[in-house]
């Protein structure tokens, strides 16, 4: 039987959904007004208030890779940037309420992050500030300023509170994996403009490749459709086989359903066109190889045979693959991928070391004081109408943006020499960090602390030697180092026993 004193609590309850749930239906009848977002991201934010203050750190650890933005908030920033000040500011509150609660901090990694931040800051201001165009400000390209300033504070909102062991392998797959969304950028141009209101919490940016195929009067691209968000979506999941098994394990042949379902996701990332995936993919699982020790063991031939058996494959297989994986392809040596793919991939080599040609003088210009990122917008729109007309390059547009598709000269260029040792030695301490951590704790903490020095190796070998852009790239390292002092409780040197000599126990005999 129903209780007299429950029906009207539920009938109180009713009286407060029904309005709500009336009010946001009437909202979203039309989601592009500025007021209406912002009403229904108020009251999803009170609804989830209580899942927050409770677990805010595991959120953020979750969502570190999401690619997902914040619509209702001005210059639509990521959802891991809104979690680095939710949760970093709830950390704080905590702290001052309560005196003796310890948080964990790494003095070397602090200060050259520290560092790192304020060369940016005092380069901004050098340079024409920190203006973003979505604030009112009549200037291009502040956003990147911020997006280094949030990768920076949120190490210290992952970094200060402990992740207890036994939910480590979760949060670091939970914490790569995120990255997983990226397809649905792609997804939702595939499926047409029905779908393009997801555009409201997924960015635009992996949908790029195909709206230029289906714009483009490139004939070495328009045959290729490149699903960009796939790319991104694959590597995200490389975590999940590599902290679970490991190269060992991947390599076990009694098992050969796991190397067989890390192939096919392989493939499927390759959709995104991009050889830099492959490359990316290969490096991961060699360094991971390495760090385990097995070159020395009978699974050295095991990855020898394998590699050898997917060059015959792709060899065999590749001219009639979709033209986007066979882009990918194009990496690989005597692979015959088809003219067009080949063709567009090494244009884009081309145009990038055309680019690079170009900024060479730029590197001394701004060696000691970098250029900054900002340029007014009557500088942008001028070289837009100088390249309409055919009196600049596409890439001036790029160098003007601040994307240079190089790591380290996204960094001195826009910084300085100053900006760049500073980074170094965050990647130095960083690595350092993670090098302790490596040989700490039992079982999964061991296996996912491995992975993160894995990771970071791949990504830092990436990013000097391929590709990288400051801006948003150091939320990636700042998350892997992050996440490792978080798991560890700090990064001390493992104790190693001491060795005891037998001179020294010799004069211990006959003593009591």
């Amino acid at each position: 039987m129903t209780s007299s004193s429950a029906i009207p609590q539920r009938l109180i309850i009713l009286a407060i959904i029904l309005p709500i749930a009336a009010l946001i239906g009437y909202l979203l009848a039309d989601p592009t007004e500025s007021e209406s977002l912002a009403i229904v991201g108020l009251v999803v934010s009170v609804l989830v208030l209580p899942v927050v203050l409770k677990s805010h750190h595991a959120m953020l650890v979750a969502v570190w890779h999401a690619s997902l933005i914040v619509i209702f908030l001005p210059g639509q920033p990521y959802l891991w940037m809104l979690m680095t000040a939710v949760s970093l500011g709830m950390t704080v509150l905590n702290r001052f309420l309560d005196p003796t609660l310890r948080l964990l901090h790494v003095p070397a990694v602090t200060w050259t992050l520290i560092a790192f931040g304020l060369i940016v800051l005092v380069t901004a201001q050098m340079t024409g500030g920190v203006g973003v165009r979505s604030l009112g400000a009549n200037v291009i390209g502040g956003k990147k300023y911020y997006l280094i300033w949030f990768a920076i504070a949120g190490y210290f909102a992952l970094s200060v509170r402990p992740i207890l062991p036994e939910k480590a392998s979760l949060l670091a797959v939970l914490h790569f994996g995120s990255g997983v969304t990226a397809a649905v950028s792609t997804l939702a141009y595939v499926a047409g403009p029905a779908a393009w209101i997801l555009y409201a919490i997924f960015p635009t940016d992996y949908a790029m490749h195909l709206v230029s195929k289906d714009y483009s009067t490139d004939f070495a691209a328009i045959g290729i459709s490149r699903f960009s968000g796939f790319g991104v979506a694959g590597l995200a999941l490389a975590p999940l086989f590599l902290i679970r098994w490991g190269a060992r394990g991947m390599l076990d042949w009694t098992r050969p359903w796991r190397m067989g379902l890390f192939l096919v996701v392989v493939a499927f990332s390759m959709l995104g066109g991009f050889r830099s995936t492959l490359g990316m993919f290969g490096l991961l699982f060699v360094i991971q190889f390495f760090n385990e020790g097995l070159f020395r063991t009978r699974f050295f031939p095991a990855l020898l045979g394998f590699t050898f058996m997917g060059l015959i494959a792709a060899y065999l297989t590749a001219g009639s693959m979709p033209m986007a994986i066979q882009r990918s392809l194009s990496m690989l040596p005597l692979v015959p991928v088809s003219k067009v793919a080949r063709a567009d991939a090494e244009n884009s080599t081309k145009w990038r070391e055309d680019m690079w040609k170009e900024l060479q003088p730029e590197i001394a210009r701004h060696f000691w004081l970098g250029k900054g990122y900002t340029a007014s917008q009557s500088t942008y729109r001028l070289e837009q109408e100088a390249y309409r007309m055919g009196m600049a390059q596409d890439y001036e547009m790029m160098i003007l943006a601040g994307d240079y598709h190089s790591g380290w000269r996204s960094i001195i260029i826009p910084f300085g020499i100053w900006g760049l040792l500073a980074f170094s030695a965050f990647l130095a301490v960083g690595l350092r960090v993670l090098w302790n951590n490596r040989l700490k704790g039992d079982g999964v903490v061991r296996r996912v602390n491995l992975f993160l020095f894995t990771y970071f190796i791949a990504k830092v070998v990436f990013f000097y030697l391929v590709f990288g852009a400051i801006a948003s790239d150091l939320y990636v390292f700042t998350g892997i180092v992050g996440l490792s002092v978080s798991l560890n409780r700090g990064a001390e040197p493992v104790q190693k026993p001491k060795r005891i000599s037998p001179h020294s126990l010799s004069k211990g005999r006959g003593q009591p």
